[in-house]
């Protein structure tokens, strides 16, 4: 009896023995989660480092503290000018404060030889984001108000004149920064020191550059196998100008032009009907740009199945008046998009 009592003792004692070896297992997964966890935080770290890293790498301060007047040049991809800063009556619903003073600042810009490495743009476009600080550190907000001139996608050697609305919290010479990415892909930065007492500066157009290629002239027609056709068929001045327009217009013509369905098919399904604008890029004999102006004209573009044809109009403003360019890009069946130049005369 005493043996079959130490026997019991012993089985006891080994099945304790036992469990007592099997607990420690459960702290490992706990270790292991917790290794998980750190490699996790520490490749994020690494990541948010060497993109810091790499932004920094990959940022030039190409121009600093310049003021009216003065322009920002970066060889080979742009040269930016701010004209004129104007005080303004405009108020910006969305400033998420009430301004002391609102101000529109008016630049003109060059492409010097910039090319979207996207290939989703079709030139230079320069917009003032929302770095304005006034005299006291206080930061202001940009905005395009219903007055403003949008900036445009400038082709090589070309120029385009814009605006943009400043509010502010304290009234007086204020920050401006803006941020572009060059033709490298690397982010250039410039900062603007605006006095709004400054005198305006006139922009001086660059000679021009501007390259259109392969011209075709009123009467010439555009014609692509299978998708349309497309014929400038007449242009004639127009005096009607529009008090509500802030563009500076020396003339405006009214531009009358064809086109046929030659069996164009939407390239995203949405059926066989084309309508063909011609106002997307408008470049001056100078360089300048052009722009889509409001016109008295009867004639619009209309969307026309296969077999059809439509005349149209459309009226453009120029600040320089005499022969033009239009550019006109359209995406054919597969949406590739596909460029044709026309050399306007009015004359």
């Amino acid at each position: 009896m005493d043996t079959n009592k130490k026997r019991n003792e012993e089985s006891t004692s080994s099945e304790t023995e036992l469990k007592t070896t099997e607990k420690p297992e459960k702290p490992k997964k706990k270790r292991a989660g917790l290794t998980v966890l750190i490699v996790l935080l520490a490749i994020v770290l690494v990541s948010v480092i060497t993109s810091v890293v790499w932004s920094h790498l990959n940022t030039v301060n190409a121009g600093q503290d310049l003021g009216v007047g003065d322009t920002w040049t970066v060889d080979g991809q742009w040269a930016l000018t701010v004209l004129s800063v104007t005080e303004t009556d405009y108020i910006d619903e969305f400033a998420g404060f009430t301004p002391a003073a609102v101000y529109v600042v008016e630049y003109a810009y060059t492409n010097l030889g910039y090319s979207d490495t996207s290939g989703m743009m079709k030139g230079l476009s320069v917009s003032f984001g929302s770095q304005s600080t006034d005299a006291e550190g206080a930061e202001g907000v940009t905005c395009m108000s219903d007055t403003d001139i949008m900036p445009d996608e400038a082709p090589i050697g070309s120029s385009c004149r814009a605006t943009v609305t400043v509010s502010l919290q304290h009234a007086g010479p204020f920050t401006l920064s803006v941020q572009l990415s060059d033709g490298e892909n690397r982010l250039q930065t410039a900062s603007f020191r605006l006095d709004p007492d400054a005198e305006p500066a006139v922009f001086e157009v660059p000679t021009s550059s501007f390259d259109a290629g392969n011209v075709l002239g009123i009467g010439d027609t555009w014609t692509v196998d299978g998708q349309w056709t497309l014929t400038i068929t007449g242009c004639e001045v127009s005096d009607y100008r529009d008090s509500y327009d802030k563009h500076p217009v020396d003339a405006a013509y009214i531009v009358s032009y064809s086109y046929t369905n030659l069996g164009y098919e939407d390239p995203y399904g949405m059926g066989d009907s084309l309508c063909v604008f011609i106002t997307d890029t408008v470049v001056d004999k100078s360089g300048m740009m052009g722009f889509d102006y409001p016109g008295e004209y009867d004639g619009f573009a209309q969307d026309i199945p296969t077999g059809e044809s439509c005349e149209a109009q459309c009226c453009v403003g120029l600040e320089h008046d005499g022969p033009f360019y239009l550019i006109v890009s359209i995406p054919d069946s597969s949406n590739e998009l596909l460029t044709q130049a026309f050399l306007i005369d009015p004359q």
